[in-house]
Formats: C-alpha cells, structure tokens, sequence
C-alpha cells in the first residue's frame, strides 16, 4: 500500500477521534497499573511539563498533528489522574494479623463467596491501635446466619474480631486483592469471633448521615416486605434485583445463573437501570402526550427524560450506589441529557462521554471486569446495529403488519444478545476461566422476560404501594422471576453448559480488547487492524505457555502440582480460596477434594513431595512439622525445601526458603526451565507499590492522601 493511500485511509479515521479519547485516558490509565514501581511525585510532574515544552517548541508540527498531540495528552493526564487516585484514597492498612474489638458503622451488608455474611465498617476505631494507624475501612465476615438479623447500613456496632491486612495473590501475576482494597481505603479483613452488638450513639448525627441511615431502613425495610410477599429464592431475587440486596440468594441458584450467562440479571447494572429509565421514560412521555393542553405546549419528549432522570436517581438511592450501580447510573444520565438537548441518546458518542466521566472520577474502574463488560456490550451493541444499517437493514417501525413487526423484534433481540455476547465472551472467560456456551440461548429467553415482564411489574407495584393495591403487581413481578430461574437452571443442566478455559497473560485482553474497539469504532484502516489485534489475542491464548508445573499459596498453606490427571493439592480442605482459583485458572471443573485425590504429591512423614522433571523435587514442611530434622532428612541435590518454619541452612546441596522468607515471597510459581527450576514469587511479580507495600509497613506516605 503506497504512503498516499495510507493517509487517505487514516484521514477517514479522524471524524472518530472523539470515540477514541475515552480509550486513550484508558490506556494512561493502563500504564500506571502496569509500572513495576509507584511512580514519583516529580515523575507526573516532568510528564506534563515535558509535553507543555514539546509542544510550545514545536508548534508548527503539533498543529499539523492535533490528534497526536492530543491522544499524547490524553495518556499522560490517565496515568496522572490514577496517581493522583492513588494518593486520594490512601489510608492506614494493619501491618499484623491481630485479634480486637473493633467499632465501626456499617456501610455495607455483603456475602462472601462461600455465602457468609460479611459487613464492610467505616469511621473506626480499634482498640489497641493508635488513631493515626486505624485503617478507614474495614471488612469483617461473620460466623452464622443469625449474626445479621437486624443489621442494617447506618447502624454502628462493636465486635471481636481477628483482623489483618489484606491478602496478597494467591499466585504470581494473579489478581491482588490489596490493590482493589487500596482504592476503597479498606485495611483490614477479618472474620468475627462472635456476634456483633449494636451501639446506641448519642448526640444526633449530622444531616448527611441521617440521610444515609434513612436510606438504609427504607433499602432493609423493602427487602423484607419483598421477601415477605413472595417468599423462598423469588423473594431474594426481587430483593436483589431491586434494592441491590444478595443475602438471600442461595448458592445453587447463584451457581445455575453463573452457568447460564444470567449472572448479570442478579447485580443492578446497565441492563436494570437502562429497563428502568426506558419505561419510566416512555411510560411518561405517553401519559403526558395523552393530555392534549401538555401535548400542545409542553415538549413531552424532555419533560419525560426529566421524569426518567428522578426515576434513576431514586433507583440508584434505594439500591444502595453500588460501583456498578453508579456506573449505569452515569451511562443513563449522559443519554438522558442527550434528550434533554436534542441530541441522540444511544450513540458511541454519548458512550464515550460517559466512559470519560467514569474514568477521571474513579480512574481504578478500569480493571474492575463489570467496568470492562458493560461498555464492551454496548459499544458492540451500538456498532453492530450501525454497520447492520449502513448494509440496509432496518429496526425501527416496520410496515407489513403485527407478524413483521415481531418478525423485526425478535431479530434485533438476536442481534443485541449476539453482538453483546460476542464483546463480553472473552472479557469473561479471561477473568473467571469459565465459558457458557448456552448463553445466547438463556439470555434470548431471559432478558425479555426482565425487560417486559419483571420490571414492568416492579414499577406497577411500586406506584401502587403507596395505596396498598401492590399485592398483584408483586405475584406477576414473582411469576417472572420463577420464570427466569427455571432458564436458568433448564440452560445450566444441559450436556456441556459451561467449560474451563486456562488463564491468559494480560497482553491478551489488552490485545482483544484494543481489537475490539478497532472493530467498533474504526472506519476504514483500523477495522482491519482490529480484526488482527483479536486473531492475534486468541493465538496468543490458545498457543501461550502452560500453566505453572508447582504453585504455592502464601506462607506455604497448600501445595499444587501438575500430575497425569490434572493439578493434585495437598490438601482436601485447607486454603480453599486457593485451591479454587487454582484450579478455575488452570480451566479444571475439579473441586478441592477431587483435586486432592489425584496423583501427584506424594508424602514422606508430614512433609509434601511434588516430582518435576529431570529429577527435581519440591518438598513442603507445613508449620508445626520439626522442620530442621525433616530438611536435613530430605535435602538432597535437585530438591527445593519449603518451611513455614524458620530452618538453619542444612548440609546436602539443596535450595532452602523457610520461615519469614517464605512468608514475606508470598505465593511462589516453579517450573523446569532448561533443566533448572524457575522460582516467581508474588512479591516479584507485584512490585513496589503502594498496596504491596503497605502489608509490610513499608508505604511511604502519599502526597495527599485522605481515604475515600
């Protein structure tokens, strides 16, 4: 292709630069997650002077190139805008796991994976640990059921607890909780070892505070009229689908909904608050064009996305303003004042600016997958059905009939679960190693169930509360759910519904990614690129290296090795959150105890034996064994000894890491790399940076840091 012809195609591309600076502060973003070590303070500084300087020196090219300077610009304002994150949310982390009372207000009521409830605390206090080092949040799961009757956002108790900092990676590169705990400010996890008790506060809280607690009792107070009405798992799920409340969601229904691609439909996202906007904003512009004075004089179509924006923020108020919830609160507020403006609502435009808001304010957001999923759909959605119009299709109002009409219907119902499933398939196989091959066909069934029967009803009887009359409203809102979860299950027990899929380096989101969105915003050069960037993401993933021969867990809790039938543990029960992100990145369908029956490791007293390759060996001393005896027993040329406990080098001419070594390594990864073992550690593979410093007391104090 000659250089004329190259710039008449990069020329087409120019109208879409909009669309791409979302993806440029993106990409900023991006950097600073990826550096090895927290930037300096002066770093951000000679990035934004330097530009400045460049361009003032050369200004006749710059204004030749403004959207290269521009794009230049966009990247480095990304990287400042999460260092700058960084330091704004900073907050104390405990240095030590420690058991103590801890007082708190409750600013959440959530469920942790096996199902516990769990209580996230704010405005601390610790006893035992000086105010300056108090952590801002804190995370404590609960021991039974009945611990949380009565507890509610608002309230503030007190409970005995083990606590400690946040965890690390249970495997080298694999995802780091301390850094999602970082940017919501919490530093300390625990579980309670007892119940928590209630404190009565004296003196009346400040007005921003009675509005939260208001908020809270009106959220409890729903959740428990929605589980009284319609009783059982439909009860938990209008809680959940309404007022953002999940406790009572059991596993087995969580699982068959994960199974069937209908995961989405339990947390309040795009999809809820765009159904709900939709049909508060139809459902007024109607009523109002009824009214033939308003019809005259009003413009219905404004005064309703006006009723509609109330109707959103309310849903946001009363489901407790989750992350997810806040980002479809955004999405529907920038299309609601397209309308307002007279501009198109649905468009890649409107889309970009609302990924542009999301991620100056919370820059963090980026790596979060409901982040990555949600803009994914609807950027797929929106382009697909544009490139479906510039070849003549057309979805709007068809002539020819009722039978045409739903005809027309049903195929952009199609479209929309296929170019959304399409977009969002990989980003989640990537991050939970899991594909639903059903999914389309679950979602075609369920969906429209959610858009024209669930949400419709909720509203009904939402309206009608106020006059007692909600009672019918709720039986049809509870019929479709039943009806939602019996696809989910029928989709769920279908031969070979879901399967695993090994983890992936991260260069291949990033490459399916950017892939992605050459397809959907390119015109005529980076489509092509794009189709590239996501052939080459897959081959990447399906050719890429095999998963770690030897994995680790921190501290040396459970061992894991690649034997004939799969990965064996150690363990049937120990270190069960490791064992299981295991096993899912390894694409395995084992659970722990299937796992732990598999050849693999063998024994020698106490101690755990993995064989690699060309006679290596990789023994574990758990804690508790008399490891200097059993490492002297077992050293031996070719043969690494782990110890939880502190050992002596012994004599023999094997490789020791033992006691606070081990520990401060974290996970540790081995393979047999030309004939000699490779040891990555979780501390290698996270860097120095401000969440990986801060379990070890060594975080330097942020500029500005204040806690979010």
């Amino acid at each position: 292709m000659d250089r004329g012809r190259l710039r008449e195609l990069w020329r087409a591309e120019a109208p879409a630069f909009p669309l791409w600076a979302p993806v440029f502060l993106g990409l900023g973003v991006q950097l600073y997650f990826w550096a090895p070590v927290e930037p300096a303070l002066w770093l951000y500084g000679a990035l934004l002077g330097g530009a400045a300087l460049l361009a003032a020196l050369f200004r006749e090219r710059a204004a030749q190139r403004p959207l290269l300077l521009a794009a230049l610009g966009l990247v480095i304002l990304g990287l400042c805008l999460a260092g700058a994150r960084a330091r704004i949310v900073a907050a104390p982390v405990l240095p030590a796991a420690m058991d103590a009372t801890v007082e708190g207000v409750i600013r959440e009521v959530t469920r942790t994976a096996a199902g516990r409830p769990r209580l996230v605390l704010d405005d601390l206090v610790i006893f035992g640990v000086a105010p300056g080092e108090t952590p801002a949040r804190a995370q404590v799961s609960l021991q039974r059921e009945a611990h949380v009757e009565g507890l509610s956002p608002g309230l503030r108790v007190s409970v005995f607890a083990q606590l400690g900092p946040p965890g690390g990676p249970v495997e080298p590169g694999g995802f780091d909780f301390r850094r999602d705990a970082w940017f919501k400010s919490l530093g300390a996890v625990g579980f309670a070892r007892g119940a928590p008790v209630v404190i009565p506060e004296e003196g009346r809280p400040g007005a921003l505070r009675r509005l939260r607690l208001a908020l809270s009792e009106a959220r409890a107070g729903l959740a428990a009229g929605l589980r009284a009405a319609l009783p059982g798992e439909t009860g938990a799920f209008a809680a959940a689908v309404i007022v953002g409340d999940r406790a009572g969601v059991d596993r087995e229904a969580t699982q068959a909904l994960r199974d069937s691609n209908l995961a989405h439909l339990l947390a309040i996202s795009g999809l809820h608050m765009g159904i709900v906007t939709g049909l508060v904003f139809g459902g007024a512009r109607l009523a109002l064009a009824a009214i033939p004075y308003v019809a005259r004089r009003w413009r219905t179509k404004q005064a309703a996305a006006l009723v509609a924006l109330f109707a959103a923020t309310g849903y946001l108020l009363i489901s407790g303003a989750a992350v997810a919830t806040q980002r479809a609160y955004v999405m529907a507020l920038v299309a609601l004042v397209a309308v307002l403006l007279g501009r198109p609502a649905i468009t890649l435009r409107a889309l970009a600016v609302a990924a542009m808001a999301i991620l100056v304010l919370t820059p963090e957001a980026l790596t979060h997958v409901g982040f990555q999923m949600s803009f994914a759909a609807t950027a797929a959605i929106i382009a697909g059905f544009d490139w479906l119009r510039e070849r003549g299709w057309r979805f709007g109002a068809a002539d020819g009939g009722a039978g045409r009409r739903v005809g027309v219907y049903l195929l952009a119902l199609v479209g929309t679960s296929l170019f959304a499933g399409l977009a969002t398939g990989p980003i989640s196989a990537f991050h939970f190693n899991r594909v639903a091959h059903y999914g389309l066909l679950a979602n075609l069934l369920a969906v429209p169930v959610m858009g024209f029967w669930v949400a419709p009803a909720a509203l009904f009887a939402a309206a009608l509360a106020p006059f007692g009359l909600e009672g019918p409203a709720l039986w049809l809102m509870g019929e479709g759910i039943d009806a939602i979860m019996r696809v989910a299950r029928f989709v769920a027990a279908l031969e070979g519904a879901t399967s695993g899929v090994p983890a992936a380096p991260g260069i291949v989101l990033t490459l399916i990614t950017l892939g992605g969105l050459g397809l959907c915003l390119g015109r005529a050069l980076l489509r092509p690129a794009g189709a590239a960037a996501v052939a080459v993401g897959f081959a990447i993933w399906a050719l890429g290296d095999a998963r770690p021969a030897v994995l680790v867990a921190p501290g040396g809790g459970l061992l894991g090795a690649m034997g004939p039938e799969g990965r064996a543990l150690d363990h049937a029960k120990a270190e069960s959150y490791a064992a299981r992100i295991w096993l899912e990145a390894d694409g395995d369908g084992a659970d722990q105890r299937e796992a732990a029956a598999r050849p693999g490791i063998s024994s020698a007293g106490e101690a755990r034996i993995a064989e690699l390759p060309e006679g290596w060996r990789v023994v574990l001393l758990p804690l508790g064994q008399p490891a200097p005896e059993a490492a002297a027993r077992l050293c031996a040329p070719r043969t690494i000894i782990l110890s939880a406990a502190p050992v002596v080098p012994p004599v023999g001419g094997c490789r020791l890491i033992a006691g606070e070594e081990l520990r401060r390594l974290g996970a540790l990864a081995i393979n047999l790399e030309r004939g000699e073992p490779r040891i990555w550690t979780a501390t290698e593979a996270a860097g120095d940076r401000f969440w990986s410093r801060a379990a070890e007391g060594g975080a330097e104090e942020p500029a500005f840091g204040a806690g979010g």
